[in-house]
């Protein structure tokens, strides 16, 4: 079987909700660099290096332990079974490789470590019940519990579903009757919050169509909207903040004429890699501080995303819209 999956889990919500978008993107340009997916690559290898049994030392993302200790407590339990990084089969299509995966006693534990700032849910989470459904089937398991975990030590901590498997089963085969949709080289295409990440976005005819319908909304009187395109922009807001988003990060890239990539302002957060007194935890920074806590050895200042920034420059240089 080929190692790159036609159907990726961790791109499941997407061709699921846009089974076009695989057929599309084939046709779409090179994904930028990322210093954040960088950064959380490298993130996940030392997870798995510590895991395996490597020495955590000179390890610069100190959070991650709060990763390695949920899968290790898992995997210590009599009769446990661990797997790391390993690639596992739903089908000749679908597979993937999952962080962690722990059996013991009839219940599977899949773990998946998010090192980002976007909350992730593991409450239908697709991707890992792919995981989940693609361990069975490589490691020939019978489990009678799913539990999914999504660990996220910049965003909340750990979130897990707990799935009986005949809830977990009849949403396996709801994937994989959306997974024959996605084959399909005639396959619909639908706008949505899964463009977010779609390789396809820059090029996608509906996403465009989106932004045009915006546009046409735009600059006009608010009381001159008819009730149908007032519920359109209502139902839509959070889909097209997001094409601006994605129009500001390819721009980010490559700034344009009269522009620059800057460091956004960064913030101070509490660290996650020590105890946090219990005092403390029910404060925001700000309370703590008026309260004359010292919080230098307890916060560290997370940097701020990259923004675009004018040149000091005539406006002369700036085309009028």
């Amino acid at each position: 079987m080929s190692e790159h999956a036609l159907l990726s889990p961790s791109g499941s919500e997407r061709w699921i909700a846009c089974p076009g978008s695989i057929e599309l993107s084939k046709s779409a340009p090179p994904e930028p660099f990322s210093k954040a997916a960088t950064e959380g690559t490298d993130a996940h290898e030392w997870a798995s290096k510590i895991l395996l049994g490597g020495s955590p030392e000179n390890c610069p993302y100190a959070d991650i332990d709060m990763y390695v200790k949920r899968v290790s407590e898992a995997a210590s339990r009599k009769g446990a079974f661990l797997w790391v990084e390993q690639r596992v089969y739903l089908n000749d299509v679908i597979h993937g490789t999952p962080d962690a995966v722990v059996y013991c006693k009839n219940t599977l534990e899949v773990f998946d470590l998010k090192y980002g700032y976007n909350k992730v849910e593991a409450v239908g989470n697709t991707q890992l019940i792919i995981y989940a459904a693609g361990a069975i089937a490589t490691y020939e398991l019978k489990p009678k519990t799913i539990k999914l975990h999504i660990v996220q030590p910049r965003a909340g901590g750990v979130r897990t579903s707990v799935m009986p498997i005949k809830l977990f089963n009849a949403a396996v085969n709801r994937i994989l009757a959306q997974s024959d949709f996605a084959l399909s080289p005639y396959a619909p295409r639908r706008a949505g919050a899964h463009c977010q990440y779609c390789k396809a976005a820059p090029i996608c005819p509906e996403r465009k169509e989106e932004a045009k319908r915006a546009s046409e909304i735009a600059f006009r009187e608010i009381q001159s909207l008819d009730e149908d395109t007032l519920i359109w922009a209502i139902e839509n807001k959070k889909r097209i903040i997001e094409w601006f988003e994605l129009l500001t990060e390819h721009a980010i890239q490559k700034p344009p004429r009269g522009y620059l990539a800057v460091q956004g302002q960064g913030k101070r957060v509490w660290r996650t890699d020590i105890e946090i007194p219990m005092v403390l935890k029910v404060m925001t920074l700000a309370e703590a501080e008026k309260a004359g806590h010292n919080l230098d050895e307890l916060t560290i200042k997370r940097p701020g995303p990259m923004t675009l920034a004018k040149k000091d420059t005539s406006p002369e240089a700036f085309p009028n819209l």
